[in-house]
């Protein structure tokens, strides 16, 4: 149910951000909103550790007033700002009329756009391949059967779901049996160069940036022996190298040099140095049998700089693909 909420909201924050602006400004807002969030990621382990200390169960009540609060503002100061529901046209219908209005209808209506076949499939395929992942070396052997049939029932539903996608484009046969679903991950951006490339260095991103702060933490707690509170803390420092990111990849897409190649690449680099050396600085701090750990705050700060350029970079590079 928390999966569910959280990918909810993900999708109405940036449904928000979108709306009704240009290009350039939804690019700005999730300039901004990447640098909350950056930030956030920061300082989320170290409430969190607090919370814990006193009661895990607040990591997860803490959230509902503020989503409260949240929906409540976005109700009275962005109503009249946002476009909200947009009529439904029948495209199906003679000289593309509309029906009268009618609520059952418009809901049967919305019901018939959304893609089940493509969300079953995309749910079960991936969801068997992250348990698999999940249990292989930690409760089981990469070689057991219990590991290796959700990997390879995954795999297929997962490349099923892809087959799935290009049979729902437009003019082949999926199209023309359930002419009014629409893909849950059109074809044309699948097959797009750019679009592709950007999914591939948003899927790395997102797995070193993860990486680095489950692994970081876990570190502090079951090898250095910290609290979770004490552990939340070193992550803070991981807020400066977003905070950086997000401003650096703002001021080179929109001043110089106007180009989203030498962001991306500044941000490959930089992580692929950062992560490299966040191992080193961990053992360092083992050897030395001292309790400061600079080395560690210092590359925690570079592994957070390259996540937030290139996530930056990633939403907004259709600004210049559109100019």
């Amino acid at each position: 149910m928390q999966g569910l909420g959280c990918a909810g909201l993900s999708v109405i924050i940036r449904v928000i951000l979108a709306d009704k602006v240009t290009l350039e400004e939804q690019a700005t807002n999730w300039t901004t909103f990447s640098l909350v969030a950056g930030c956030s990621y920061g300082l989320g382990p170290a409430i969190g550790g607090y919370l814990t200390s006193a009661d895990w169960r607040w990591c997860f009540g803490i959230n509902l007033p503020i989503c409260v609060i949240s929906i409540v503002l976005v109700f009275l100061l962005l109503r009249n700002e946002l476009l909200g529901p947009l009529p439904v046209v029948d495209s199906h219908a003679p000289c593309g009329d509309s029906p009268p209005p009618d609520h059952i209808r418009t809901i049967h209506q919305r019901l018939r756009t959304i893609d089940f076949g493509g969300q079953i499939l995309f749910l079960l395929g991936f969801g068997l391949l992250i348990l698999s992942f999940t249990w292989a070396g930690v409760i089981y052997g990469w070689d057991s059967v219990r590991v290796l049939l959700p990997l390879c029932l995954g795999t297929i539903l997962s490349c099923t779901f892809l087959g799935w996608e290009y049979m729902l484009a437009a003019g082949r046969r999926l199209s023309l049996i359930w002419p009014y679903q629409k893909a849950m991950l059109p074809w044309n951006l699948i097959s797009n160069r750019d679009i592709s490339l950007l999914f591939y260095i948003n899927f790395a991103t997102g797995a070193a940036m993860y990486a680095v702060l489950y692994y970081v933490n876990l570190y502090f707690t079951m090898v250095r022996l910290q609290s979770a509170n004490a552990a939340g803390i070193q992550l803070l420092y991981y807020a400066p190298g977003m905070g950086a990111g997000v401003y650096l990849a703002m001021r080179m897409c929109n001043y110089y040099p106007r180009q989203t190649f030498m962001p991306l690449l500044l941000g490959s680099v930089l992580e692929a140095v950062g992560v490299s050396v966040l191992p080193w600085a961990l053992v360092f701090n083992n050897i030395s049998g001292i309790s400061e750990t600079s080395p560690l705050r210092d590359f925690t700060v570079i592994s957070g700089l390259p996540e937030s350029t290139r996530v930056v970079v990633i939403h907004n590079a259709k600004v210049f693909q559109a100019s």
